[in-house]
């Protein structure tokens, strides 16, 4: 009596190395989580893993070690749909794992912007993100200063300390009392129109604006 095995599988999961899905036009997009592995083999040769978009292997050889190509940018607003991770086993195609449509981003747009307000005024955006560079599109007037306000929960020295506020490539602007500097952090040098600020901080957020003193 033959032996019925069953088909070839793939285990694992996909999700993107950036952060909100966005890769730039005519980059490559990789994966931050371990390449699926193909079970069920029972001596079968197989391909892959490798990625697919709406069915068709891209790139056409290779596997997704090298990377998924992405789309030149056309548009805002555009995307790449029905992506996912498959391998063939023969005349076998194995149950794709699925990915995360990916933002097609300008490549010469800003990813992420910054309109510093003053403190009488509304700002954008209200919550900063930690880690993510921001090119400052606006500055308040007046604004002899600029700060950086931390918000979170447990405003405390051991939570709120270490935070710091770097502006282009210049040496962060660290917080190291929360009894007088971590609730409003002076940056300096003071932000101008096309810098780039990035936050520092693995647990907390914030905002920030102008002050004219």
């Amino acid at each position: 009596m033959a032996t019925v095995v069953p088909n070839p599988s793939l285990s694992g999961t996909c999700a993107w190395d950036t952060r909100d899905n966005k890769f730039n036009g005519g980059s490559v997009a990789s994966l931050k989580t371990p390449t699926p592995t193909i079970d069920n083999l029972y001596g079968r040769t197989c391909e892959g893993p490798f990625f697919t978009v709406s069915g068709t292997r891209r790139p056409p050889t290779g596997t997704i070690a090298g990377g998924l190509p992405v789309d030149a940018f056309d548009h805002d607003g555009q995307t790449m749909t029905n992506i996912a991770i498959s391998a063939t086993c023969g005349s076998i195609t194995a149950t794709p794992v699925s990915c995360d449509n990916i933002i097609v981003w300008d490549p010469n747009k800003p990813e992420y912007t910054m309109e510093i307000g003053t403190a009488s005024t509304t700002y954008s955006p209200s919550t900063l993100v930690s880690g993510v560079a921001y090119t400052v599109l606006s500055v308040g007037s007046p604004c002899n200063n600029v700060k950086f306000a931390t918000t979170g929960y447990g405003w405390n020295g051991e939570t709120v300390i270490g935070t710091s506020v770097k502006v282009n490539n210049s040496t962060p602007v660290k917080c190291t009392d929360n009894n007088n500097n971590c609730s409003n952090l002076v940056v300096s040098p003071k932000p101008a129109v096309g810098d780039v600020i990035i936050i520092e901080d693995a647990e907390h957020m914030g905002t920030m604006k102008c002050d004219s003193w």
